[in-house]
């Protein structure tokens, strides 16, 4: 499982042998969650549970651990795979931008532009264009071999402002 948020409160703390471990809350706009981290995990990642910092996470849930007396098994953890800032996520997950044209749109004014729009935004991700006809269900996909873009919050803001279709792979 993948998720972010705002780190909200955080407790760094030690067990009775002295190993460090954390309490904290990881918020959105809508819910906050209270999760502990420790051990090798928490020695790992420590350094990313900072109030107010926003962080990507990808963890999965394991079996709670078994009880030696009782033999009953636990309620399940989490196991944190990793940490990073939310800001870098863009950066290190996306491979490719798909930009997606309807036949209609396109011309010598909207070629132009899409260009003028890809030559500033120059950078290492593929790009791909799609020229598409809705009502006959017909599509061109043509990956592009000369261009390669660099993927950011200002090129995004840019296709949104022209209203230009795009899809992060």
């Amino acid at each position: 499982m993948c998720f972010g948020g705002m780190v909200g409160e955080v407790q760094h703390r030690e067990t009775k042998m002295g190993k460090g471990w954390a309490l904290f809350i990881v918020e959105d706009y809508n819910e906050s969650y209270e999760f502990k981290i420790f051990g090798e995990q928490y020695l790992k990642f420590r350094h990313f549970l900072v109030p107010n910092s926003f962080i990507f996470i990808k963890a999965f849930v394991k079996d709670g651990w078994v009880n030696k007396e009782t033999q009953k098994k636990g309620d399940p953890r989490l196991q944190f795979n990793s940490m990073q800032m939310l800001q870098e996520v863009m950066d290190s997950h996306t491979k490719k931008l798909t930009i997606q044209l309807p036949i209609g749109d396109v011309n010598d004014v909207s070629i132009a532009n899409l260009k003028e729009i890809i030559s500033s935004h120059k950078g290492d991700k593929h790009l791909e264009l799609i020229i598409y006809e809705a009502s006959e269900k017909i599509k061109i996909t043509m990956p592009s071999k000369k261009f390669k873009i660099d993927i950011s919050n200002q090129l995004l803001k840019k296709l949104e402002d022209e209203q230009i279709r795009y899809k992060l792979n």
